[in-house]
């Protein structure tokens, strides 16, 4: 998990696949999957990311890496202890929040809170290398206005007006809320829909990552008079998302396309 969230936050647009096979040999080596469910969350696969994904779940974070590797060095000439100790420290937290948590492609975010004050105590340490700092400084912020210019699920510039070649421009809100992961836009469509047909119902959700949000956007668009509950609260039907199909008498499954799991509406 430490290797995977470090390389989380380095796009390799060039050896992004033999980086993946290296990464699949280890992991190999020592006995389990890539993506063996013991360490990473449920349904969801590691794949080396080749560009910086401007969306707020997955944009890496780069520059703050780096940064903080070059402080490395400086530490070793520091004369504070405090300095060190800090550096040292952010390094244990990183371990244990590896160790603790199952590898998740949006681990970028969850890690922000280590990434901030990284960011000071390598300023802190790099304070004499002006130049570098400035450098830094102007590619941070570059970075930071393309990353808001372009956002996938919010873009304030047009897509179509960078790649001519685009399918098509999101324009509506329910397409964008699809954008962190669009494997499941296929299932929640034909499922709501289904849902709708039979009319007023309580339906209980039980979705593997919590990505519900959506499902209730549909169903409200469709106007069919439907509940919404928990699982473990009665219900009629139940609309799951799983790595396999259950065991139910009566239902309908629609396997998301790249990551082999299941959107399912069944009857209870």
């Amino acid at each position: 998990n430490i290797l995977r969230n470090l390389i989380n936050q380095v796009p390799m647009p060039l050896f992004g696949n033999s980086v993946q096979a290296v990464l699949a040999t280890l992991h190999n080596v020592i006995g389990i999957d890539l993506n063996d469910p013991r360490t990473t969350w449920y349904g969801e696969q590691f794949h080396v990311m080749s560009v910086l994904f401007p969306q707020e779940d997955l944009a890496a974070n780069p520059l703050q890496l780096l940064i903080f590797c070059i402080a490395g060095f400086g530490v070793l000439r520091s004369r504070s202890s405090t300095i060190a100790y800090l550096y040292v420290s952010l390094i244990a937290a990183f371990c244990v929040f590896s160790g603790l948590l199952k590898w998740q492609p949006w681990h970028s975010r969850l890690l922000l809170p280590l990434f901030s004050p990284s960011t000071v105590v390598s300023w802190a340490i790099l304070l004499e290398k002006r130049k570098l700092l400035r450098f830094a400084m102007a590619t941070s912020a570059s970075l930071a206005v393309l990353v808001l210019a372009f956002n996938v699920s919010r873009p304030l510039i047009s897509y179509d007006l960078v790649y001519p070649f685009v399918k098509r421009l999101l324009t509506t809100d329910v397409d964008q809320y699809f954008n962190p992961r669009p494997y499941w836009e296929e299932p929640y469509r034909e499922v709501s829909s289904e849902v709708a047909e039979r009319g007023p119902a309580v339906i209980g959700i039980d979705l593997m990552d919590g990505f519900e949000y959506p499902f209730w956007v549909l169903l409200k668009q469709k106007q069919a008079g439907i509940t919404i509950v928990p699982r473990q609260e009665t219900s009629q039907y139940i609309f799951y998302t799983a790595t396999a199909p259950r065991p139910y008498q009566r239902q309908h499954c629609i396997q998301a396309p790249t990551t082999g799991t299941y959107g399912c509406s069944a009857e209870l």
